[in-house]
């Protein structure tokens, strides 16, 4: 079972996001990959880093021509990078997977060059390139990176402790 919880971005929601992201084992940081990270993103992602998670970055709207300058230059990718450093990510944090999609046509890439091809001849390109023609490259990723969370359970081992004494 997988629960996902959304965070409003915007930094009204402050107290929200402290009260959501205590309850979660991982983050899917989604970031538009024509406009970079805005200022919300970085309120968010301190919490999250703050709190020892390790954030999986996706880098949605890949698809819009709008965005095929950030992605060739990498500038979306080192405005993250620059953003999880001036936070104090640690190392570990530092390794976070990126992925490249579009929420709206449903696909997801971890490559950058897939990702490229959509931008520069549209949502048609999807189709030539398996990989990103839906989202499992997410749901994959969230299995692979997110771990499984620690879990006590209370009741019949404990009743059955408590009756041994």
């Amino acid at each position: 079972v997988i629960n996902v919880v959304g965070t409003p971005g915007h930094a009204d929601f402050a107290g929200e996001v402290d009260r959501v992201l205590s309850t979660v084992d991982g983050v899917v940081l989604v970031v538009d990959a024509g406009e970079g990270p805005k200022s919300q993103t970085k309120y968010v992602l301190s919490r999250a880093l703050s709190l020892g998670l390790v954030p999986i970055v996706v880098l949605n709207k890949a698809d819009r021509t709008e965005s095929l300058g950030r992605l060739e230059t990498g500038e979306t990718e080192l405005d993250l990078m620059d953003l999880f450093e001036a936070l104090g990510a640690t190392a570990e944090q530092m390794e976070y997977r990126t992925l490249f999609g579009s929420a709206r046509a449903g696909w997801v890439t971890e490559d950058s060059d897939t990702a490229l091809e959509v931008a520069r001849d549209g949502a048609g390109a999807v189709v030539t390139n398996e990989a990103a023609t839906s989202m499992r490259g997410l749901l994959d990723a969230i299995l692979e990176d997110i771990p499984a969370p620690s879990v006590h359970w209370y009741g019949l081992e404990d009743a059955a402790t408590n009756e041994n004494d």
